[in-house]
């Protein structure tokens, strides 16, 4: 993402935005500089490089309009955007709802970024069961780093509320996999 003119209220802010991106794959470079999406996301499908669209790159327009048509990469990206404050006022809530619209089409960035969202309380009301619960998912989808903060989240949740956040993890699997696919 483009951080270099982002209004962000405060240097720690702009730290833990850089950390969530980093947790999700992404190299966070200043605009300046050209910054990626994950070279092996699990929500991307193999393609070719000619075809990989470099959210960076597009205007807000241009990603709202991706976002609006269902693509859950977009949605992604502007749920990032509004997280970080890039070109948009930082907004938790709407990164959230951009962030479940996205995961409901199968985005892994999405499904583990919703883990830290219930983690911290971020646009949301904390919540470590369904932390773990979308942490499950994530790890199932082979997230890199979601097995380890599956462990974290779980090393604070009885034995119950493990079983509680699996078995919501899995329901949570259902209602992905009987959603629209995924529009790229």
């Amino acid at each position: 993402m483009k951080l270099a003119e982002m209004k962000i209220a405060s240097p720690a802010a702009y730290e833990e935005a850089v950390k969530l991106f980093a947790q999700a794959g992404y190299d966070v470079k200043p605009r300046t500089e050209q910054a990626s999406p994950p070279a092996a996301s699990n929500s991307m499908p193999a393609t070719s490089q000619a075809n990989t669209v470099k959210f960076s790159d597009l205007s807000l327009d241009e990603v709202r309009a991706l976002s609006k048509s269902g693509n859950a990469d977009a949605q992604f990206a502007l749920a990032c955007r509004y997280y970080t404050g890039d070109e948009v006022e930082k907004d938790l809530k709407t990164a959230y709802n951009l962030l479940i619209e996205s995961a409901n089409r199968g985005n892994a960035d999405a499904i583990f970024a919703l883990g830290v969202h219930y983690q911290r309380g971020e646009g949301v009301a904390q919540n470590s069961v369904e932390s773990y619960a979308w942490f499950y998912v994530a790890s199932q989808l082979g997230y890199a780093g979601a097995a380890e903060s599956l462990k974290e989240c779980g090393a604070n949740l009885t034995l119950a509320q493990k079983s509680q956040g699996t078995q919501r993890g899995m329901e949570l699997q259902q209602q992905i996999k009987a959603s629209p696919p995924v529009t790229r």
